[in-house]
């Protein structure tokens, strides 16, 4: 089992910790405060850090960033929405570095297809109520796009970091046949984008796993 922390970074982020071959918990965790740039990352850094060190997390991976394009329809460019969420995904990258940990990303049509069986929903609202509806299906009790996000990056970070607990998964939810016994031991690929160093493997009790929402906390 591989120790899963997935991101959908921003100023209210959605947040999915698990242990592959489990149950992972969820969480939004909102980062605004009087709004400035500064202190939503400072937030989101100090925030990251106590999440790693309490959880023992082993593998970071997260949503990249929306670039808005001319020929997609989605909210309008803004210099200061792009600046912040490019800022969060480099503290992920950098705090990754910093523990020595795995860390990955993956576009949202990735995880969102993984997921929900396909990536263009026509529309940013109709995708993320597709994402929200998915992840319940597969049993998450999520409250938001936030979470159901995170969900669906970790999920897919499963699917290539340990594939045959991906597949059991599937499977004991009527996606798949089930071609391994649980407990075989499955390779680690790697997921989409980054990778960072893999040197430190953090040890000790792994976090209780749950299908329910969960608060993180300092």
């Amino acid at each position: 089992m591989t120790r899963i922390l997935a991101i959908d970074g921003a100023a209210t982020a959605g947040l999915c910790f698990g242990p592959t071959g489990g149950e992972p918990r969820f969480a939004t965790r909102c980062f605004t405060g009087s709004g400035a740039s500064g202190e939503v990352v400072g937030r989101f850094t100090r925030f990251l850090r106590a999440t790693i060190e309490r959880e023992q997390v082993e593998v970071v991976c997260y949503e990249s960033p929306y670039f808005p394009l001319g020929f997609r329809k989605g909210p309008p460019a803004n210099a200061k929405t792009l600046r912040r969420l490019l800022g969060l995904a480099e503290i992920i990258d950098a705090v990754a570095w910093e523990y020595r940990l795995r860390c990955y990303q993956a576009t949202a049509g990735e995880v969102c297809s993984y997921l929900t069986g396909k990536s263009n929903w026509g529309g940013r609202e109709k995708k993320k109520a597709a994402t929200i509806a998915a992840a319940r299906r597969w049993g998450w009790a999520v409250s938001d796009d936030n979470q159901a996000d995170a969900c669906a990056c970790w999920a897919y970070a499963e699917s290539i970091l340990d594939p045959i607990a991906a597949a059991q998964r599937r499977a004991s939810l009527g996606m798949e046949l089930a071609l391994h016994p649980p407990n075989e031991c499955a390779p680690r690929a790697e997921i989409a984008g980054r990778r960072g160093s893999s040197n430190h493997k953090p040890q000790g009790i792994r976090a209780h796993a749950s299908r329910q929402q969960y608060s993180l906390s300092q």
